[in-house]
């Protein structure tokens, strides 16, 4: 929220989402700006930022769809919620939270024109025509699928875990719940499509660098220039999946989702014409594989609650952990029932 210190105290709320000024003018005004701009969000995680809101929610409104759409602004100085109740009430919050601003600094930052198209609109409607981003082609060498939406690159010698942006796969290797329907064959699917390819990735602003659990979040272009993202969906392999703020493609992925319901593809197909299936098949020999590739191997991680990762015997840079805190297993899925960490690097 700006204050236009130089004129009668005008206010201003820049929308995080296009960086763009909307003006505020009466508290009628200011009231219907919020609406428009205002993010849905469930109880369930409204109650869950009482403690602390995400930091990628600076500046944003929340609206709460299940409580006759309240609105709340997250004020980026401490991340704390107001609550905009009335018209007025909401005036006075963007008052009290204002920041003050010149007439040329103010001018810095572009104007909405009332009408015209919006960020999020604009990039669905490119990525229909043909739209490519403008990051500088770098491919990575994909080195283990961990399931169907979740798998390690190696980016100059390091290895990185990617969460797939948009899309939501069956759990299969969570020590802590079951296998779900169809997640052998998404994982399957994922590693016949992406292990040992190269791949681009393509971050996306909206919905931050990293998840809570530290994987890059990513879109994920194979070197021939199959979306992966988007054929998981399309094809029934992943659901379509929002995490509070819209992404990028939320739209063409929603619409590949109706396209793979409608033709019964995947995870969409009756239950009873998915026994002994080729797919089936070619998830057991996934499994089968990469449990081969680990076996023999003696595992290590640090049990201090700052470590991320966990190491093969084959990676030597197990052997920098501090001596008091190492833990071995003779298993990786041992290790992964006691400790939620990354593969460092795969065996060698």
């Amino acid at each position: 929220m700006l204050l236009q210190v130089q004129q009668h105290g005008e206010a201003w709320y820049i929308n995080p989402a296009d960086q763009k000024r909307y003006y505020l003018g009466k508290p009628t005004d200011a009231f219907q700006v919020m609406r428009e701009l205002g993010i849905g969000i469930s109880n369930n995680d409204f109650d869950s930022f009482w403690i602390k809101v995400p930091a990628r929610l600076s500046g944003r409104i929340l609206l709460k769809v299940q409580d006759l759409g309240k609105a709340y602004y997250i004020n980026p100085k401490d991340l704390k919620m107001h609550y905009l109740g009335s018209p007025s009430d909401a005036f006075q919050i963007m008052r009290k939270v204002g920041l003050g601003v010149t007439k040329i600094d103010l001018e810095k930052i572009p104007q909405h024109i009332k009408g015209t198209i919006t960020p999020q609109q604009t990039q669905v409607s490119q990525t229909k025509t043909g739209y490519q981003s403008n990051e500088t082609d770098i491919f990575y060498p994909v080195a283990r699928i961990v399931d169907g939406d979740t798998f390690d690159v190696v980016i100059d010698e390091k290895t990185e875990r990617i969460r797939t942006i948009g899309m939501d796969t069956p759990e299969v290797v969570d020590p802590r719940k079951t296998v779900q329907y169809f997640g052998k064959e998404a994982s399957a699917k994922a590693t016949e499509l992406l292990l040992n390819r190269r791949v681009r990735l393509e971050a996306d602003p909206t919905q931050g660098e990293r998840d809570s659990y530290g994987r890059l979040l990513r879109y994920v272009y194979r070197d021939d220039g199959l979306f992966f993202n988007k054929w998981m969906i399309e094809n029934g392999f992943a659901h379509e999946y929002t995490f509070i703020i819209p992404y990028k493609f939320q739209e063409e992925f929603q619409e590949a989702q109706k396209a793979a319901r409608e033709n019964a593809r995947g995870l969409w197909a009756p239950k009873e014409t998915r026994n002994n299936t080729e797919s089936t098949k070619q998830a057991e020999q996934s499994q089968e594989t990469q449990s081969a590739q680990s076996e023999g191997h003696t595992w290590y991680t640090s049990s201090h609650p700052s470590a991320k990762y966990y190491y093969c015997d084959t990676d030597l840079v197990w052997q920098e952990l501090k001596k008091e805190n190492v833990r071995s297993f003779s298993s990786e899925a041992e290790l992964l029932k006691k400790f939620e960490r990354m593969l460092h690097e795969p065996c060698k």
